[in-house]
């Protein structure tokens, strides 16, 4: 197999595809496999996110403990959500770091939303370090129910 070199240029974007690489290639020698702290399609450096859609509303959480809710903005454009962070959230230690797992810096998680939705109407909150979105479906996306009436029959 032949390896092309080439300067790293996104130090954390080149990371984030090694690592799902690996686990491309090392899930299938055990279901199990899948390193600590992080979920099946999780990225590193991005907050974990559920999804979940209601008859009214789309309801995604995001972990973002560390952060301050100021420090977060949350964006829905052309049915596409952004949830990014800034400023510095890095903890002081008393000692040498042995092993890290929790993020700290700046992120962007974008995703495609799975329904059309009301971004106008979105709420979102904010406690014990997890975001609550709740975004509105549109109205062509929600489901109705249609009563069946009984047909007269035609006198022919």
């Amino acid at each position: 197999m032949m390896m092309t070199l080439r300067p790293i240029t996104d130090v954390k974007g080149d990371l984030s595809r090694i690592f799902e690489e690996m686990d491309r290639m090392l899930e299938p020698l055990s279901p199990a496999w899948r390193p600590a702290g992080r979920a099946q399609g999780q990225t590193p450096g991005v907050p974990a996110i559920n999804l979940a859609l209601s008859e009214q509303e789309l309801i995604i959480e995001a972990s973002v403990a560390g952060y301050a809710p100021e420090d977060i903005d949350v964006e829905v454009e052309n049915n596409v959500l952004m949830i990014s962070a800034r400023g510095d959230n890095a903890r002081e230690h008393a000692g040498k770091v042995l092993h890290r797992e929790i993020f700290e810096g700046q992120f962007t998680r974008k995703m495609t939303l799975p329904a059309e939705v009301r971004p106008e109407d979105a709420k979102a909150s904010f406690k014990d370090g997890l975001l609550t979105i709740k975004i509105p479906l549109a109205v062509q996306t929600r489901r109705t129910k249609v009563a069946i009436t009984q047909a007269e029959s035609a006198v022919g």
